[in-house]
């Protein structure tokens, strides 16, 4: 019983917290689309969706996709020429309306555990302390095709979240495993900030 009681008082306090139960908005569904746009992620719809293509100008291709309501269509734009291709923007094909997501459920329950909210405002110190913790990771490159040479002896994995932060993991440039050495700012620090993650185990 006392079991039970106390599960459902976690339910309850992840509900009302807002990290269970969300509403679905438009804004939530735009800034879904817009990290398609951004340079670390901008080559996966035509990489993965390949069979989506048809031509949709001149210029652009368009990789077609429905919403969470099916009745929401919209999709990518890529250049078509002779360059990489790359997602340049996206477009609502059906009612703007129909277009709104939930952000996801971010509460997960597993049988050891629960996991997955966030508190506080965001912060540069949060920010931070995330970034390091990755330092000796291996596994944070994999499949990451935002590989650039830093200096004579790191590489630099560079990327843009949230947006107007650029940031990178350097990396050793050797003969050696590649492991995430350190970190760098590329844009200004302000807009640099995360909020504080926390799980409840038991």
């Amino acid at each position: 019983m006392k079991f039970r009681n106390f599960i459902l008082f976690i339910i309850t306090l992840v509900g009302c917290s807002g990290c269970y139960f969300k509403t679905a908005t438009y804004e939530i569904f735009k800034y879904k689309r817009d990290g398609e746009l951004y340079e670390w992620n901008n080559q996966n719809i035509p990489k993965y969706h390949s069979e989506r293509r048809e031509i949709y100008d001149d210029n652009r291709y368009i990789y077609k996709f429905n919403g969470e309501d099916p009745r929401c269509v919209y999709g990518y734009l890529t250049n078509r020429n002779d360059k990489i291709e790359k997602v340049v923007g996206w477009v609502i094909l059906s009612g703007k309306e129909y277009c709104k997501e939930t952000p996801g459920v971010l509460f997960a329950v597993t049988i050891i555990g629960f996991g997955g909210c966030y508190i506080g405002e965001p912060s540069y110190e949060v920010f931070k302390e995330t970034l390091a913790a990755n330092i000796g990771n291996p596994n944070i490159l994999l499949a990451q095709n935002n590989k650039r040479v830093y200096s004579e002896d790191r590489y630099i994995y560079e990327f843009e979240r949230p947006k107007g932060c650029r940031y990178g993991y350097l990396t050793n440039k050797d003969d050696k495993p590649e492991r995430v050495l350190g970190w760098t700012i590329l844009s200004g620090k302000e807009f640099c900030k995360d909020r504080q993650a926390w799980s409840l185990s038991f």
